[in-house]
């Protein structure tokens, strides 16, 4: 799996994943820390990550609004 972490959790997170063999970025890490969520639900999108938030409620009308994500396929 490959994982965006979002920027309201910890980047120790980024660590636990790659440990457990899957590839990891942390919104902070990869310049857009600040950014607006739809921006980066279309940064994931576009890179192929599963975005990783404590903040789904936010995310959901957002994402009711992307087409079909990668994730939704395994």
């Amino acid at each position: 799996m490959r994982f965006l972490i979002d920027e309201c959790l910890s980047p120790q997170l980024v660590v636990v994943a790659r440990e457990a063999g899957h590839e990891a970025r942390h919104v902070a890490h990869v310049g857009r820390a600040g950014w607006k969520d739809w921006n980066v639900v279309r940064y994931a999108g576009a890179e192929n990550l599963v975005l990783v938030t404590n903040n789904a409620g936010d995310y959901r009308r957002l994402y009711a609004a992307e087409p079909l994500h990668p994730a939704s396929l395994s």
